[in-house]
């Protein structure tokens, strides 16, 4: 039996607590000055105007930033000394928990940085990352010009363009990231530099998709261009048209690149109003020219129910596009091959998933969109054609065509059901587009739920890269685990840190080897690529000579699906664990994840309180974490050698 080292007690709730107040009086003696505490209104306002019920966390403290140099303060403030988790916050409008927001932690909110200037002798938009697009181009409709942003008015300027950024003009102009000609950047340091070609290009291009993996980005400037009022608006039609819009869509998408000023998204809609499904479809044209010739075969489309269809401006168009808040949210996204039969399955999916959803909603009040968004080659051409991003969309040599389904609820169980079976959903997709050899190996980051890993899709060479730049700029990976949200770039399995979300926290938080890890997946995806501990001091050393994680994990894979028993969702659990001192105590548990230490055989016992929603419980032997709280995310189940299964579970 291999001993693990000296047990720690968990620290107490009073403690934690301590530990956490004293990150906030700290930013308060470093001399910030907007700082917010439970039960302020401005603390309320700001958490309820979250667009996501889900993202609508409780950190200890929210601190208010206005300049660069004060977020470098705030980085350097509390990543000295305590050891306090934060979070970043733009917009606020991606979905998931943890993703912008932080439990028992410090939430950065950049609402204050929030102005845009226009230079017009450069024809440059310099956006501070706290603004929302539709402010963006609000305050540069009296200079005749906008950038390619959010489609939305409400989206964060921040999230939106280092996730890549999918814009009404991404065929003519490219993703939103490629109109980005420099990024004023707060580094862990605290150092404020500036990425563009010729300054840190390496960090300039990683930051082109890389999301929140290099530093914090406090201004954007962006080429901006003249902007013409479009022609766009809203027409809804019945679903007896769907086979219509799949012809039309399919044409268009095969011919962006012979009319690259327009865009497209035809929506399929579940409402709790009319409690049924209808197709919405977004045109827009960004020249303004009404109804051009390839908008035809929409167009010819019958059955119209009502229409918006007019000229107006960029922001305008984008508020009508506004979702509606104030639900639970999870969504996801999927890219396959440009092919109608795809297209169909993926829509009688969605039309079975609504109906099932129907069926156990407790009152009937849900939206359901079913997305067809184009994903072109011209988007990639235009993509190098600027410099390159890090999106990894240059390797396809087809046109391929995203699906997207936003799931909204009410009630955290709700939501833990919900996202159970949206993985399903969307693995049913996945499974299919191999099948029929469509499969497009790409997830966009900005759609994407936090139990998919995009980032290992934009390819080998781009991910090499944005690792390579967030070990250079963030040496002691500041950003992979003091700030946990958002998709975070690591080492490969076998080198013991791999791509996720999970986190060391608490004071301290040393870790001296690895022993033992509690694990549960919500899909295969997971079972391939969990989520284990990113960032760990002491991760170079954790492997042990004889083990081979990469291994481990297939067998599991393989084990999983053998029995069935992939995307099986598995609730919180608060874990009792033996320590080296022989006796019983519990490991630190959040919102979705955790990760015990243990001795021995032994180590299992009593795994199973909590509340587990199926499945069986494992427990991973690996290598022996020493730390009072840490996160790990994930698992299923094997009896393979490596892995010691103890108790099953209903």
């Amino acid at each position: 039996m291999v001993s693990g080292p000296t047990a720690t007690a968990r620290p107490t709730d009073f403690e934690m607590n301590q530990s956490l107040e004293n990150c906030c009086c700290s930013l308060r003696a470093a001399g910030l000055k907007h700082i917010f505490y439970p039960g302020s209104d401005c603390y309320e306002s700001r958490t309820e105007s979250y667009f996501s019920v889900s993202a609508q966390l409780k950190p200890y403290c929210i601190v208010q930033s206005t300049t660069a140099q004060e977020v470098g303060l705030i980085v350097t403030t509390l990543t000295h000394g305590a050891a306090c988790q934060f979070a970043i916050r733009s917009g606020g409008h991606t979905v998931w928990p943890g993703s912008n927001n932080i439990n028992d932690g410090v939430t950065i909110d950049m609402g204050l940085m929030n102005k845009t200037t226009y230079v017009p002798e450069t024809k440059v938009a310099q956006i501070q990352a706290g603004s929302i697009w539709g402010d963006v181009y609000g305050a540069l409709e009296p200079y005749g010009v906008t950038v390619p942003g959010g489609r939305t008015s409400t989206v964060g300027v921040a999230g939106f363009l280092t996730g890549g950024g999918n814009t009404f003009y991404t065929g003519r102009h490219g993703f939103g990231c490629d109109n980005v000609v420099n990024f004023e950047v707060v580094l862990a340091s605290g150092e404020i530099v500036n990425a563009n070609a010729d300054d840190n290009c390496d960090l300039f291009k990683a930051l082109k998709g890389g999301s929140a993996n290099f530093g914090i980005v406090t201004r954007f400037d962006m080429q901006a261009f003249e902007a013409p009022l479009l022609w766009g608006g809203l027409v809804t039609y019945p679903t007896s048209t769907t086979d219509q819009h799949i012809d039309a869509y399919h044409d268009w998408t095969n011919n962006i690149e012979s009319y690259m000023d327009g865009s497209v998204i035809p929506f399929w809609t579940y409402s709790p109003a009319t409690k049924n499904i209808a197709i919405t479809v977004a045109y827009e044209d960004t020249t303004g020219a009404v109804a051009p010739p390839a908008f035809d075969k929409f167009m010819a489309i019958p059955d119209q129910v009502t229409s918006t269809m007019r000229k107006d401006t960029h922001r305008n168009l984008t508020i009508e596009l506004n979702l509606i808040s104030g639900y639970r949210n999870v969504w996801f996204a999927v890219t396959f091959k440009n092919d109608k039969l795809l297209y169909k399955k993926a829509l009688e999916l969605y039309e079975q998933f609504v109906s099932d959803w129907k069926a156990q909603s407790p009152d009937g009040d849900f939206i359901c969109h079913g997305i067809f968004q184009a994903i072109p080659t011209i988007f990639s051409k235009h993509s190098v054609e600027k410099g390159g991003n890090v999106l990894g969309l240059d390797r396809e040599t087809e046109n391929a065509v995203m699906f997207q389904v936003q799931l909204m609820v009410n009630g955290v169980e709700q939501e833990e059901l919900a996202r159970e079976r949206m993985v399903q959903f969307r693995e049913a997709i996945k499974r299919y587009s191999v099948d029929m050899g469509g499969a497009v190996d790409w997830e966009y980051l900005n759609y994407a739920d936090f139990t998919q890993d995009p980032l290992r899709t934009y390819g080998k060479g781009n991910v090499g890269h944005i690792r390579e730049v967030a070990t250079k700029y963030d040496p002691s990976g500041v950003f992979q685990s003091r700030m946990p949200g958002g998709f975070k770039i690591s080492k490969d399995p076998a080198k013991g840190r791999i791509t996720g979300s999970s986190i060391l926290r608490g004071s301290g938080g040393v870790v001296k080897r690895s022993e033992y890890i509690l694990i549960h997946t919500y899909g295969r995806a997971l079972i391939q690529k969990p989520n284990l501990v990113p960032a760990l001091p002491a991760a170079h050393r954790m492997p042990r000579e004889h083990f081979d994680l990469h291994v481990a994990w297939t067998r599991i894979q393989e084990h999983a699906e053998a029995t069935g028993q992939t995307g099986q969702l598995l609730g919180r659990l608060p874990l009792p664990v033996r320590g080296a001192r022989r006796r019983w105590r519990p490991g630190y548990v959040t919102s979705t994840e955790v990760l015990s230490e243990g001795e021995g055989g032994t180590h299992s016992r009593g795994v199973g309180s909590g509340s587990l929603k199926g499945g069986k419980a494992a427990i991973l032997r690996f290598a022996s974490v020493r730390s009072e709280t840490v996160q790990a995310r994930a698992v299923l189940v094997s009896e393979e050698e490596r892995v010691e299964l103890r108790e099953s579970f209903p």
